[in-house]
């Protein structure tokens, strides 16, 4: 079973692969690009330039107030508050800015919000004012969660308020384990009159718990992170922005299309887990279930697409699968076989979102990739077995770039020179990051 799951990985997984313009839907291309009449060292200067951008704008986020201000309402704060604090999922968010965390994922803090989550919430609802005389908070009863703080140690008041809601709907256990999620989550961060940093989580499920809808928002001064993401059951959409004002840093996502109801996926996977061998038709019918799948992944200016006719595609590997179990290849064959499938069944390109210029194709090849492990070899000279490194050449696919002028270079080798700017401007700003906030604990 694990040549089927190093198949099923080449064929899902070869995401290499953007934000919306005026020529797009919801993150694809409505067409293919034209070719850029640049040459590969020019795009070079172009994907280095992105990429320096994307460090430039993100060093606004070390003067951000919400930041600071969040870090002093736990430093002030002691006890179960303060525990109750460091749970909150929108304080985990404006914190993880001072650690250098800008993935801000909100999978991580719901964890962290177990058991009953209205009840929980409740168990914190109130207004907590700071009181310096006697150094902790006052209450007072209220539905919603406020805290009231002094934004730094030199405040004199109270000049910050952050307010958060939850409204929760019920769902059946089976698949999810728990019977209660959230279905509106708002919070807001005002410093000196000014609202800093808000967040905003809408969700709808199914009758199982899964969601369908679900869309998470989160801004901090100018900077946003979104996340979206729709279900149903013919297909599954994702999204992820980080974007500064108007420019997008950061967008990736993508949709899968197929027949994906839960029932049936699962019944098929759990068929697949209980094979002792493989059976002919088992990739085929796989497809029919995740019958097309389109990705995207964009850094500033620079997208990489991916469109995968994933019904043929798998369809096509099984035989191979069939020929690698009877061993009826010989070494690396599998790789030799799998490559033109994936190539005949997978698009992948390079392009610019302003311009809509393409930068370059990207297609399989069969790569030698040398990899080491650790063996029992047998020693002549002393009649044992002795554990030795061992080095091997081996194939695999690896993908390539091929550009307007029809010169072709691997991915790797592409990345490996020619963007010591970068280097430098990286190095730069974890410097800055660790001066401003101390080295990262992890």
């Amino acid at each position: 079973m694990k040549t089927i799951a190093k198949l099923l990985l080449v064929a899902l997984c070869a995401g290499l692969v953007f934000t919306s313009c005026k020529k797009e839907v919801d993150g694809f291309p409505k067409k293919e690009p034209k070719f850029s009449k640049l040459t590969p060292e020019e795009h070079k200067e172009n994907l280095e330039s992105s990429a320096i951008t994307l460090i430039n704008e993100t060093e606004g986020l070390m003067d951000v107030k919400a930041a600071k201000a969040a870090d002093n309402m736990m430093e002030i704060s002691d006890g179960e508050l303060k525990k109750e604090f460091s749970r909150n999922i929108f304080i985990q968010m404006l914190a993880s800015v001072n650690n250098g965390n800008n993935g801000l994922h909100l999978d991580k803090a719901l964890k962290n919000q177990k058991g009953e989550i209205q009840d929980n919430f409740d168990s914190i609802a109130g207004i907590y004012t700071w009181n310096a005389s006697i150094e902790d908070f006052d209450y007072q009863a209220s539905n919603d969660f406020v805290v009231r703080f002094p934004y730094s140690s030199a405040s004199t008041s109270n000049d910050c308020e952050m307010t958060m809601t939850l409204q929760t709907v019920t769902v059946t256990s089976d698949v999810v384990g728990i019977d209660e999620l959230p279905s509106n989550v708002t919070c807001t961060l005002e410093i000196q009159g000014k609202v800093e940093a808000s967040y905003e989580l809408t969700a709808k499920y199914d009758e199982k718990g899964l969601p369908t809808e679900f869309k998470s928002t989160l801004k901090i001064d100018s900077y946003k992170w979104q996340y979206s993401f729709g279900k149903s059951n013919s297909n599954i959409s994702m999204d992820f922005l980080y974007a500064h004002g108007s420019k997008t840093l950061v967008n990736y996502g993508g949709k899968i299309g197929g027949n994906l109801n839960f029932d049936d996926v699962e019944a098929y996977m759990q068929s697949v887990e209980e094979m002792e061998e493989y059976e002919a038709g088992t990739l085929t019918e796989g497809g029919t279930y995740l019958q097309n799948v389109k990705m995207y992944f964009q850094v500033c200016d620079i997208k990489l697409v991916e469109t995968a006719n994933t019904k043929d595609l798998m369809k096509a590997l099984d035989p191979i699968v069939v020929k690698s179990n009877n061993g009826e290849y010989g070494e690396g064959g599998e790789v030799d076989a799998v490559v033109p499938v994936l190539n005949s069944h997978v698009n992948l390109y390079l392009m610019y979102v302003e311009d809509f210029r393409k930068i370059a194709d990207a297609e399989f090849f069969v790569d030698q990739v040398e990899t080491s492990d650790w063996e029992m070899v047998y020693n002549q000279y002393t009649g044992e077995y002795d554990y030795m490194e061992v080095t091997k050449t081996e194939k695999q696919p690896s993908v390539q770039f091929i550009f307007k002028d029809g010169s072709k270079s691997s991915v790797d080798a592409y990345f490996e020179e020619g963007f010591d700017n970068l280097d430098k401007e990286m190095e730069d700003m974890m410097t800055q990051f660790e001066n401003t906030f101390g080295s990262p604990t992890y």
